[in-house]
């Protein structure tokens, strides 16, 4: 199947003309809000499922959990595990939907389509990160209040484990800029900008990604930044017809991210 344009349809916006799907009836396909919301609870089940697996088997216990200044390392096996299950859940059910509830392509359903030029998009994101650093600490000292460590953050500082802060680098730069863009540029971007129109559906998604990071409670301050970063992602989806660009800049802005944290630890 082709497109004009090379998109798929549903896809391309802002300055991109609709494109429409050569010999093909399945323009109008376009899975529901509602699965977005489904995947995003499959995903805490999934999160509360993997944690559970990894203190039945004994990665951790729950002494290493209540009492993290003690055990970091407890902590970071215990991220990885629950991150480990919260993404294959999350990823389960965006391609059941695809399959049940979409065409069963995903370059069509999520835009999920990356090109080796995309790689050019991650200074981008360490771009962004750089400045949202910044523009939070200055916000911070404005307000005379100290920016809280998020508990990923302060676990992955302190590990001392290369095994555990490989497994988690890959899970925080690869895995989730794929299925996090997969679900709030791919299916509820063009979902709510097929009912809604184009600035609700980067407001929303940008809205939601923000709100998404609160499951760690010390990230509230970071929300306003990280509502920018899907703002940016959005638009930048819109603007080429697919996930690609988007991905990338995620996994600069979260690798500038990891790099910080565990440069003190190297050496």
């Amino acid at each position: 199947m082709s497109y004009d344009d090379g998109l798929p349809p549903g896809w391309g916006g802002l300055n991109a003309k609709k494109p429409v799907a050569v010999g093909s009836g399945d323009d109008d396909v376009t899975i529901p809000v509602a699965a977005g919301f489904a995947v995003f609870l499959g995903g805490l089940f999934g999160a509360l499922a993997g944690s559970m697996i990894g203190l039945a088997l004994g990665f951790y216990d729950v002494a290493d959990l209540t009492s993290l200044e003690e055990s970091s390392e407890g902590l970071i096996r215990f991220l990885i595990a629950s991150s480990f299950g919260q993404f294959l859940a999350m990823g389960l059910l965006l391609v059941m939907f695809s399959r049940f509830r979409g065409t069963g392509k995903w370059s069509t359903d999520y835009g999920l389509e990356i090109k080796s030029r995309d790689v050019f998009w991650m200074p981008l994101g360490t771009l962004i990160q750089i400045v949202s650093i910044v523009l939070v600490a200055l916000l911070a000292q404005a307000l005379g209040v100290e920016v809280p460590t998020q508990e990923a953050a302060a676990a992955v500082e302190d590990s001392q484990s290369w095994g555990q802060q490989i497994a988690l680098g890959v899970l925080i730069v690869v895995v989730a800029p794929v299925v996090e863009e997969m679900l709030f540029r791919g299916l509820w971007l063009k979902a709510i900008m097929a009912k809604y129109g184009q600035m609700a559906a980067v407001v929303v998604t940008s809205v939601l990604f923000g709100i998404a990071h609160l499951l760690d409670p010390s990230a509230a301050f970071l929300v306003p930044a990280l509502v920018l970063v899907g703002f940016v992602l959005a638009v930048v989806t819109l603007r080429k017809g697919r996930l690609g660009p988007a991905i990338m800049i995620h996994a600069g802005f979260n690798l500038t991210t990891f790099v910080i944290l565990i440069g003190p630890t190297i050496g």
